[in-house]
């Protein structure tokens, strides 16, 4: 569900500044930033860290 959530925030928000884009692409840069969120999680790391980590990818 984050998956998804995230990756049609992309897609909507990408029309809302710009041409948009493709479904695969807000759904591969949703797949990214929820993994790699849930990586650093795991790991146990600090807070600030998994919000900051998948930050880059988002960008």
């Amino acid at each position: 569900m984050a998956i998804l959530l995230t990756a049609l925030s992309y897609f909507i928000g990408s029309f809302l500044i710009s041409n948009g884009l493709s479904v695969f692409l807000a759904l591969i840069i949703g797949i990214s930033v929820v993994s790699l969120g849930a990586i650093t999680e795991s790991l146990r790391a600090p807070m600030w860290l998994i919000i900051l980590v998948p930050f880059p990818v988002g960008v």
